[in-house]
């Protein structure tokens, strides 16, 4: 079993709190403007863990050179799981969708993570999730 760790993030301060699991939640209680997110459970390929709002990169090589693609991990209810979405899925209203399960994303794994690598938060980096 994976062990449950959280991080804070303020609103106001923009910047992430430190502190404890039961830190978080304290914080929580006094009404403190924060978002909470949960450990994956998973490693980067580089060992960091994996947070809820981390932006993952994945560079693809190609001849004319390289590429990289930028997806957002989230909790995603209809599975239970953490999935990593591009932009197009974190405007989709998934809770709403009439599609089948078929077309959900698919839920991250440790393997996915091998190739991936932390490089930011949808906090501090909102410009990667804009639509152009």
């Amino acid at each position: 079993m994976r062990e449950l760790r959280f991080r804070a993030w303020h609103i106001l301060a923009h910047k992430y709190l430190k502190g404890s699991t039961q830190d978080v939640f304290k914080w929580k209680e006094e009404n403190q403007l924060i978002l909470i997110e949960q450990f994956s459970g998973i490693l980067d390929c580089k060992g960091k863990e994996v947070y809820e709002g981390d932006v993952l990169r994945e560079t693809i090589e190609h001849d004319m050179g390289d590429e990289n693609l930028y997806c957002v991990v989230k909790w995603f209810q209809p599975t239970c799981s953490f999935v990593a979405m591009s932009y197009a899925d974190t405007v989709t209203d998934w809770e709403d969708s009439e599609d089948s399960k078929e077309e959900y994303p698919t839920p991250l794994t440790p393997e996915d993570c091998k190739r991936l690598t932390v490089c930011g938060n949808e906090h501090q980096n909102p410009d990667w999730f804009t639509k152009d």
